[in-house]
């Protein structure tokens, strides 16, 4: 739950990547699958590897 701000913030920041998504015609389902593959492939290479600021931050990005 945002509060007033927040929805603003959050609308600004994501809203011009969520019309290109909904533009080309990309379901809300391919975003989180696609997500999920991300996050997943990022723990199991970088985390295991002793990357972890790296992974931290590309992890943080991505969520």
């Amino acid at each position: 739950m945002l509060s007033r701000n927040g929805r603003g913030f959050a609308a600004w920041l994501f809203g011009p990547v969520a019309r290109l998504l909904l533009r080309l015609g990309v379901s809300p389902d391919a975003v989180t699958i696609a997500g999920t593959v991300l996050v997943s492939g990022v723990a199991l290479t970088l985390l295991p590897l002793g990357h972890l600021t790296a992974g931290a931050l590309v992890l943080g990005a991505l969520a």
